[in-house]
């Protein structure tokens, strides 16, 4: 079975017994995803609060022990010169930009090997290495889902042009109320809730186009 169909599976257990029997505590931080971006017209930050509730269980079966996640939130925005926007998106999972960021992890044995249970972070700041950004997006017609297009963190000048450089991406915890800018941003958002940002509900062929693999969620996430 593939790592994310079991993490997927192990957190639905999680959640299932949680709910059902209270057997397991739960915690809950909210952290500030920080982009700065350096621009011809100087530096440039922009930022999202995002919300984490973790449950983490007791072991069940020396091979399986439960858990469960939760992220809230949105994709950060950099307003840049020229009405350009930059987006850093939550993650596919909802789960690996927190774990990627703070590296809190709690490992005990059998299929714990294969799930990592965020706990409070411990500590309050950290920034992402290279190969841990989130995944970067900007829209050629922000009225056009369609027209999404990565951004390569490495070389924003490709694309905005000369001056361009991401200096860092950080995360903070913070008591801050989880940030709701994103919709009024990118107000076709609502219509898209259950398709891809193509239009498209289902792809029976693979397609190329970013926007056939992205969907809402990589924009805002709810609370549950």
């Amino acid at each position: 079975m593939a790592r994310r169909s079991i993490f997927g599976l192990l957190a639905v257990t999680g959640t299932f017994l949680l709910t059902s029997c209270g057997l397991f505590g739960g915690n809950r931080y909210r952290y500030k995803l920080i982009v700065e971006v350096e621009t011809p017209e100087g530096p440039i930050t922009g930022f999202a609060v995002r919300q984490v509730d973790w449950s983490a269980g007791r072991r069940i079966t020396p091979e399986a022990s439960t858990a469960s996640m939760a992220h809230a939130g949105e994709a950060a925005i950099v307003d840049l010169p020229g009405r350009e926007m930059l987006f850093a998106l939550m993650s596919p999972d909802g789960q690996e930009t927190p774990r990627l960021a703070f590296g809190s992890a709690r490992q005990t044995t059998g299929s714990d090997r294969l799930l990592k249970v965020l706990t409070r972070p411990s500590r309050a700041e950290a920034t992402y290495g290279e190969s841990g950004y989130p995944r970067l997006v900007r829209f050629v017609d922000p009225n056009d889902p369609k027209t999404v297009e990565l951004v390569d963190p490495a070389n924003l000048a490709a694309t905005f042009g000369e001056g361009y450089r991401l200096s860092r991406i950080t995360a903070q915890i913070v008591d801050e109320p989880v940030t709701e800018r994103i919709a009024a941003r990118l107000k076709w958002l609502e219509q898209y809730r259950d398709r891809m940002l193509d239009g498209e509900r289902y792809h029976l062929v693979q397609s190329p186009l970013l926007a056939s693999h992205l969907n809402t969620l990589a924009f805002k996430r709810e609370a549950v």
